[in-house]
């Protein structure tokens, strides 16, 4: 007797209909559909029982508040994954599915990177500051990685050859490839939701001239990939913590993990949502419920720092 609709919906909502069985333990009294049945135990047959009801309701003020729609062009109210230019003077970043670039000056406007219609997000720079990367995903087609020149003329050039869910693309300090995460689009289209940054993922390595393509990493990952002194190591989020994952071999292995006050309704620690690693990698950026932690990177590589009892220099950024 349970309905479809309420088997989805809320706990609170009740997910049974009530129901009753009659004096004589012969068939079930319940409310489906808005009406009262009979279901006959032996038989499973139903009849609807009819009933009359005079209900006396009063109504309270008339809330309707006429909204004005907008027309005309849209009005972006939110950027995404902003990103300064090595020599500090221009922004990149998407906003409803484009790219766009802004002199990071009063009274700049912004301006498109690239004019086609691909839906394009997380631009990231090349060192020199001339070239952007970024990713394109649509549920139909899948994604892509690409490459466009910093100046936004002519086409963007395509550096993957099979479509799946790319992420957060960085150039590494040569600038000759690309580190970026991977999924199967698959699994992207069939999760309900996320939670946090972590997926099932591969932490790919792409050359710019498309010769050759590898996998230096893979698991539950998630962030964005950065690097440190070591041109030759990437960082980026695991299950455990921060991880080093080394260019050539693949080699990998925890940095530090940082685990702090959660949300009001977790009990314990909890780990970190987001680490990012300092260019000097001596710092580790840590967040944990929506607040910002900087904290000294131990020299035992591995360690877990707990805030609540650090043993290592630490300072909480931000109060909101």
């Amino acid at each position: 007797p349970v309905e479809h609709d309420q088997a989805q919906a809320s706990h609170w909502s009740g997910m049974l209909p009530r129901y009753t069985f009659t004096p004589d333990g012969e068939a079930l009294i319940l409310n489906r559909a808005g009406r009262i049945a009979r279901i006959e135990l032996a038989t499973g047959e139903e009849s609807i029982i009819p009933f009359v009801a005079e209900v006396s309701i009063g109504l309270g003020p008339d809330l309707h508040v006429p909204i004005r729609q907008e027309t005309g062009p849209v009005r972006a109210r939110l950027i995404q994954t902003p990103e300064s230019s090595p020599d500090g003077k221009t922004l990149a970043f998407s906003a409803l599915t484009r790219l766009y670039l802004m002199n990071l000056e009063e009274g700049a406007e912004p301006r498109r990177l690239t004019s086609n219609t691909l839906p394009s997000f997380n631009p990231s720079w090349s060192p020199d500051g001339q070239s952007i990367v970024f990713v394109s995903w649509t549920a139909r087609d899948s994604g892509h990685i690409w490459l466009a020149p910093a100046t936004g003329a002519g086409q963007p050039r395509r550096l993957t050859a099979s479509p799946a869910f790319y992420s957060s693309p960085v150039f590494t300090p040569d600038g000759k490839s690309i580190v970026a995460l991977r999924s199967s689009n698959d699994v992207r289209m069939h999760t309900f939701m996320d939670y946090g940054l972590l997926r099932d993922a591969e932490l790919v390595l792409i050359s710019l001239d498309g010769a050759s393509e590898r996998i230096i990493a893979s698991g539950k990952l998630g962030g964005k990939p950065g690097f440190a002194t070591d041109p030759n190591i990437v960082h980026i989020v695991a299950d455990d913590g921060l991880n080093a994952v080394h260019l050539n071999g693949g080699e990998r292995r925890r940095v530090i993990q940082v685990v702090g006050p959660g949300w009001y309704f977790a009990e314990g620690p909890a780990p970190a949502d987001n680490l990012k690693i300092s260019p000097n990698g001596r710092w580790a950026l840590a967040q944990i419920a929506q607040q910002l932690h900087v904290v000294a990177v131990p020299q035992d590589s591995g360690t877990v720092v707990d805030l609540s009892d650090p043993a290592v220099p630490f300072r909480k950024l931000t109060t909101v």
